[in-house]
């Protein structure tokens, strides 16, 4: 009897799959570099995995040796992920989405990641950001992504969703889950724009020692996958102590106690996956992010397709046995000053009168220099000698939408005030007062209001609106993408700042436009598992994901599982490889070679181009000129800068081993040429 793994299935299932020998990490791996090639590159150019691990295809044959010898290293082992462009990956560039940093290569994994690959997973790539990740769908240093869903809308907030490849990547199943990072609502955002799930974690919980900072005082590390069960299965992972807190601000400072990870995490997570958890829990429902409370200058107004999917939400919560309450959480109001009698950080001297201003420049340049001298490349060993100017380049961030409402975040202050880069991290004035103050804040008007309300969490629609895609030139897209609770997720500044936790799921897909929009449910600090367990029962209950019609899965990707294992035996390893190069493309005729140097014979070669299997290719023709029709798409404009196409190859040796290999190519005159 046969079964079927497809792109979309969970980790538990490619996990059982791999353990019994049906299919290969390798084979994974070929899978999603094909998705790769046929949607984020050659048609539906989604641009959300730009820049490919070369060493992709050797850590999944890696992964499968290790599995024939018995030595696995858990859940994870063989999995394919990807990362945001903000994360260290020794040997691999680090340029944060800014040309500035394009050549950046990292000296070692961040946490993160070497957390994930001491677990066995398989990295395939890096995901689209703008510069620094100072932002949401500015193009970066590779372009933005394209929404899965509706290539008329954005995939992430215009303003807050920097992981928005990751986002994508996920939705589109290029990759089994990747790991995006949250300074104000990077993660969040393209969560919700994309239908899948996210956590955004309470201070400390999981390491961020080796990525890019942006604000240091905000910033926290957001996986994201398409089901709560795959996120909690990272989650074992991920959420460990560190005893190294070089480059992570809140682990590293002195002033502020955070609690042991051991204390708040669960002994495993899969044990919060309980589908009656909301019964009995009262919800509470900030009615400023509803559109409720029409008294704040700026209300939130629900586009009628999202407030049909709340009012829905909402309906499901009562059916699940929770208690919904509209209140008034005042941390929200006050923190982003919502209305003229708001007591923010500053008017409760929490922090000084100038940190808001000292934040986004001085601290943010001290971060970066931190970062450049704790990865030692000595091509860029700091900060000094950067050329600063090029960091938000005026190509990508000269132009803002047609209508700003706020004023101008500050880049030429951070990058003038970054010049200098001689100013350690914990010596920034009024660090420690802001430090202190943003705790003191969280838990006088949230936490301790929600123990004095009787509420057990929070939940909310994540975005009020989804931008269009010509925002950043439509006056139309543009107010639309400026809208309260549209520029950002829900919450504003006010819930990173504070280390306010959330988990999120998506609530169904809006009936106008096609846009899946997320649920988000909020908590005091600490309370991870409260909200991890609320979004797994809701997720449980209602199942509104569903796959993007613009990189579906055909009946052709499933994967077969065959009766008879194929997993090489445990004396298996030579030191054979598989390679493809593409000698010649001319927009029309591509020609390429695959070879191996393996000293047994090849029992099987398949190829692709384009994520499209050449039918008359195999052994035979190992070794020679493959000559392939392959018109060129037509040029590619600033805003998609992946390369154009890609092969991939693999193959079966007669000891049952398996290699893959891949090459990418480009027309000489279609190759990515920023205007300046």
């Amino acid at each position: 009897m046969s079964s079927t793994l497809s792109p979309d299935s969970s980790i538990a299932q490619l996990g059982a799959a791999l353990a019994d020998g049906v299919v290969t990490s390798v084979e994974l791996v070929a899978m999603f570099a094909d998705r790769i090639a046929a949607y984020d590159r050659a048609n539906t150019t989604l641009n959300s995995v730009p820049v490919l691990n070369p060493g992709m295809f050797a850590e999944a044959r890696a992964a499968d040796l290790a599995r024939a010898r018995g030595e696995v290293r858990g859940p994870l082992h063989g999995i394919p992920f990807t990362v945001k462009d903000s994360y260290k990956v020794a040997g691999m560039t680090v340029a944060a989405g800014s040309p500035a940093f394009r050549n950046l290569v990292a000296r070692e994994d961040s946490a993160a990641v070497s957390l994930l690959r001491r677990a066995g997973a398989v990295l395939i790539g890096r995901t689209t950001m703008p510069p620094m990740a100072a932002g949401g769908m500015q193009k970066g240093v590779h372009g933005r992504p394209a929404s899965p869903f509706n290539p008329g809308y954005m995939p992430a907030a215009w303003m807050s969703g920097s992981s928005s490849g990751s986002g994508v990547a996920v939705s589109a199943a290029l990759c089994t889950f990747s790991l995006g990072e949250e300074t104000v609502s990077s993660g969040r955002s393209p969560a919700s724009n994309n239908g899948v799930a996210t956590y955004t974690p309470s201070r400390g919980l999981i390491s961020v020692r080796g990525n890019w900072p942006l604000l240091a005082l905000r910033d926290v590390v957001a996986p994201l996958a398409r089901r709560m069960e795959d996120l909690l299965t990272l989650l074992d992972v991920l959420v460990q102590d560190d005893p190294d807190t070089a480059g992570d601000l809140w682990r590293a400072q002195p002033w502020v106690g955070l609690p042991p990870v051991s204390t708040v995490r669960p002994e495993r997570y899969g044990d919060l996956m309980d589908p009656g958890f909301l019964r009995g829990k009262v919800i509470g429902v900030p009615r400023v992010f509803t559109g409720r409370d029409t008294s704040i200058d700026r209300p939130v107004r629900l586009r009628a397709s999202i407030r049909e999917l709340w009012e829905r939400a909402e309906e499901d919560l009562r059916r699940l046995g929770a208690t919904v309450v509209d209140v008034d959480v005042p941390a929200f109001y006050d923190f982003d000053k919502l209305k003229a009698a708001a007591r923010d950080m500053a008017d409760r001297g929490y922090w000084g009168p100038e940190f808001a201003g000292t934040e986004i420049s001085l601290l943010a340049g001290a971060g970066w220099d931190e970062f450049l001298r704790l990865n030692g490349d000595p091509a860029l060993p700091a900060l000094e000698g950067v050329d600063t100017a090029a960091i938000f380049p005026d190509e990508f961030y000269g132009a803002d939408p047609v209508v700003n409402p706020f004023p101008r975040v500050g880049y030429d202050l951070v990058t003038e005030d970054a010049a200098g880069g001689s100013t350690p991290v914990l010596d920034v004035p009024g660090l420690r007062q802001a430090m202190e103050g943003l705790e003191r804040f969280r838990k006088e008007l949230l936490d301790d209001w929600m123990d004095g309300n009787g509420i057990d969490l929070l939940a909310f629609p994540a975005n009020s609106d989804v931008a269009p895609a010509d925002a950043d030139v439509s006056l139309s897209g543009s107010l639309a993408a400026w809208a309260p609770g549209a520029a950002f997720s829900q919450g504003g500044w006010g819930l990173r700042a504070l280390g306010i936790p959330a988990a999120q799921v998506s609530m169904g897909v809006t009936g106008d436009i096609g846009m899946p929009v997320g649920i988000t449910f909020a908590g005091r600090a600490y309370s991870d598992s409260v909200l991890l367990q609320a979004a797994y029962a809701y997720e449980q209950a209602t199942a509104h994901r569903v796959q993007p019609p613009h990189a579906p899965i055909g009946a052709a990707e499933r994967l077969v599982q065959p009766v008879a294992p194929r997993l090489p035996p445990a004396e298996a390893g030579s030191a054979a490889q598989l390679r493809v190069r593409v000698d010649d493309y001319d927009g029309e005729h591509l020609v390429l070679t695959v070879t191996s140097d393996s000293p047994h014979p090849l029992e099987s070669l398949g190829v692709t181009v384009d994520g499209v299997p050449l039918a008359r290719v195999g052994v035979r023709h190992l070794g020679e000129r493959i000559r392939v029709e392959r018109r060129s798409r037509g040029p590619r404009d600033t805003v998609h800068s992946a390369k154009a196409g890609l092969v991939v190859a693999r193959a079966t040796l007669a000891s049952g081993e398996q290699l893959g290999a891949f090459a990418e190519f480009d027309a000489p005159e279609l190759e990515y040429k920023p205007a300046r």
